[in-house]
């Protein structure tokens, strides 16, 4: 229950430091009122013609059907993936089906499950490091060593 706890405690302080950094970088230095010209309300309704046509030729409705889904907290993000979560899906299952209904927790899983879980780029690199610098190279100077790292890559 404390992993629990203390998992929870660090999905919120991740969730409230990504809110501050989007905030961040999405609020203007200074305001200005927005006035649309009829210029601008001229292309925004081509544009929307457009797509309306798109969908038309497509046989597709331009009106959307999708009901618009509730926007969870981190909390109840966290309670929905414990209750909805099962042994007999995969990672990549579960997340491609509930990306959208949990926004936060699947921003979350998309930057940390790329993180390779192997040593093995590590453990190659020593071993290539004991090959160059064995018994009859150790006179070799810690920079030429590390060239030679470089350049076998």
């Amino acid at each position: 229950d404390d992993d629990r706890n203390e998992a929870e405690a660090i999905l919120l302080n991740e969730n409230l430091t990504h809110r501050i950094k989007s905030n961040s970088k999405s609020t203007p230095s200074h305001s200005q009122p927005i006035d649309m010209t009829t210029n601008d309300k001229e292309e925004t309704n081509k544009s929307s013609n457009s797509l309306h046509n798109l969908y038309k030729s497509c046989g597709l409705s331009s009106k959307s059907k999708a009901n618009p889904t509730k926007i969870f907290t981190m909390t109840e993000e966290i309670c929905y993936y414990l209750s909805t979560v099962t042994e007999n899906q995969t990672l990549n299952q579960y997340w491609n089906s509930n990306k959208s209904r949990l926004l936060l927790l699947s921003s979350i899983v998309r930057r940390y499950n790329v993180i390779c879980a192997s040593s093995m780029p590590s453990e190659s690199a020593f071993s290539v490091s004991g090959f160059i610098q064995r018994k009859h190279r150790s006179s070799l100077a810690p920079e030429t060593l590390r060239y030679l790292m470089i350049l076998r890559k």
